[in-house]
């Protein structure tokens, strides 16, 4: 006990670490060589099915920090071939409140229902804990309190923490202001941070936000997310003092800098390679000067970071997380991305009770309610494409935005209308995994070369598309009994046949081929996707030209129904017009 008070009282931080927020094992205080820096000492070792674990409890120790939690990694004993002990690092991470809420923060090696367990495990052999964790984080806090230079140093530190939560909360409530004449407002979610939530009861169809990007960036062809962050910041320095000043308050909103993980690591949340293209970019603005020093010191006084690059690096990485996509008019193609902060307030659901659009006319995104939300809920869009697996949608959401999704659908609610996940992608059991992986590479190359050859033949003036509907077909009869029937692929080829039959005005197999992909989209997606709309809107009108009227007023009429609750009215472009051109 002597050598551990000893350790305690000598024991010194680093003033970056101190600053920066970067995350202390206890371990390291008491003098330990901590296994998360390839030691052999962790705080707690348990067994578990077998499996020995073992849990590292680490501190923010940054003073002005308000975050009163410790966060705890857990790692995994693996055995290799020749006997050896090996450990694979950070299997899951999870964080204790000092109001005693324990919840799963990050998943690594780990699914989410096995870390669930060992979470649970684990407090069982210590429910009593976090007295223990309040002592160690006050130890951990006044060690770097005296690790400071000097009161300069931590008066900074408490300063700019101050002046940004207060900056923080004073923005939340401006936001509310400007929101007066919606029925939403933003609020602190519980796990989540912050998100939006409805005033009042509110019907499907109802406009729920308009906003006008602070920022625009249209990019042609295929959109390098680093690049637009880039071109997004470099706007955003040129705005005038006063506009600047403003939206560097909202974004800051966005992902405040009083929480231990944007101190500790702002980089954490994108994958390396785009950390690495962002660092880059840091560099190139500190070594060419472009920042005017007053621009700069809104930036340190509303970021709260003393160091310039820190500053400016969680700029970015705010960009990167809160940038909109803007998408043509039927929703299919990609054109850019806006800065538009209070829309950046939406959480995202695989099941999502609201819909995004954006008016290219009036420069304006649209959020409209798609079915009757309560007062109180939580309100959603989706930031990716609904029709994807759900290990396809998680991946894709921790790869872009670092979070393991939980919504509803992806915990398989069967109140949500999709039955894509209830069937593997591939079903044809009897091939290997490589004879699986060498059609599947064949058929994902054969499906992206009909799209190529499409538009081949567009731009050549060939209006037969001959080629490329031949080569549809030859997907669809390869893919027969290899892709589950509600695999994405087929929706898409569908409707991709549906619309190329059409436009050559074979209408028999256009009718064919949009019925099937309404089909499988009625398993798939829920109602109130908009580019079911766009197919039934095409249908009818084949219908119509061809003199089966009732049909086409009945599928019209459904048509309308879901354009009311997508887009708040009962017509729309969806370009059904420029296919079905009679």
């Amino acid at each position: 006990m002597k050598d551990i008070s000893r350790q305690i009282n000598e024991c010194t931080l680093d003033i970056d670490d101190i600053i920066n927020g970067r995350l202390i094992p206890y371990s390291e205080v008491i003098g330990s060589d901590s296994i998360l820096n390839g030691g052999d000492k962790c705080s707690f070792e348990f067994e578990y099915n077998g499996q020995t674990y073992f849990v590292e409890d680490r501190y923010c120790p940054n003073p002005a920090c308000l975050c009163n939690e410790v966060n705890l990694a857990f790692l995994k004993l693996i055995i290799i071939e020749d006997g050896e002990d090996a450990l694979v690092s950070d299997y899951f991470t999870a964080s204790f409140s000092f109001q005693e809420e324990l919840k799963i923060k990050e998943l690594l090696g780990a699914q989410n229902s096995d870390a669930k367990a060992i979470l649970s495990k684990w407090y069982t052999l210590y429910p009593n804990i976090i007295d223990e964790f309040k002592k160690r984080n006050s130890i951990i806090k006044d060690i770097a309190k005296r690790s400071l230079k000097g009161k300069d140093d931590l008066n900074e530190i408490k300063t700019n923490g101050q002046a940004q939560q207060a900056l923080s909360t004073a923005a939340i409530d401006d936001f509310n202001t400007e929101l007066e004449d919606f029925p939403v407002m933003i609020t602190d979610i519980p796990k989540k941070g912050r998100g939006v939530i409805a005033k009042k009861n509110i019907a499907a169809g109802t406009i729920l936000l308009k906003e006008k990007p602070e920022i625009v960036v249209r990019v042609e062809g295929d959109i390098d997310i680093i690049s637009v962050v880039e071109s997004t910041f470099l706007q955003l320095i040129e705005l005038p003092q006063e506009k600047f000043y403003s939206v560097l308050k909202k974004l800051c909103c966005l992902y405040p800098t009083n929480q231990t993980n944007a101190k500790q690591n702002p980089t954490k949340y994108v994958n390396e390679f785009e950390a690495d293209k962002l660092y880059l970019i840091v560099e190139k603005i500190m070594t060419d000067n472009i920042i005017p020093s007053n621009k700069m010191l809104d930036i340190r006084t509303m970021v709260g970071l003393p160091n310039n690059s820190s500053n400016i690096l969680l700029i970015l990485v705010i960009l990167r997380l809160t940038m909109t996509g803007i998408f043509d008019k039927q929703e299919r193609e990609r054109e850019g991305e806006a800065l538009a902060v209070i829309t950046s307030f939406f959480n995202h659901s695989c099941f999502p009770n609201s819909s995004i659009l954006f008016h290219h006319r009036l420069n304006e995104y649209e959020i409209i309610a798609n079915r009757n939300i309560k007062k109180g809920e939580e309100i959603f869009f989706t930031y990716i494409a609904l029709y994807q697996y759900t290990n396809e949608r998680r991946d894709e959401l921790m790869y872009n935005y670092g979070f393991h999704c939980d919504c509803p659908r992806c915990q398989k609610d069967l109140s949500c209308p999709s039955e894509l996940d209830l069937m593997p992608p591939i079903i044809q059991t009897n091939l290997t995994d490589t004879q699986k992986d060498d059609k599947s590479d064949f058929l994902e190359q054969l499906y992206h070369e009909t799209e190529q050859q499409y538009y081949t033949e567009f731009i050549s003036g060939d209006k037969k598309h001959t080629r490329s509907i031949n080569m549809a077909n030859e997907w669809l009869k390869h893919s027969e009994g290899f892709y589950a029937p509600l695999h994405p692929y087929f929706f898409k080829l569908t409707e991709f046949l549906g619309r190329t039959y059409c436009e050559v005005e074979e209408y028999d197999k256009a009718i064919k081929y949009f019925e099937k992909s309404i089909q499988i989209m009625d398993k798939v997606f829920p109602e109130f996707w908009f580019r079911k709309s766009c197919s039934l809107s095409s249908l009818g009108k084949i219908y119509r030209h061809i003199g089966q009227i009732e049909k086409a007023q009945k599928i019209e009429e459904r048509s309308q129904r879901l354009l009311l609750i997508t887009r708040g009215q009962e017509y729309w472009d969806d370009g059904s017009s420029d296919i079905c051109n009679f």
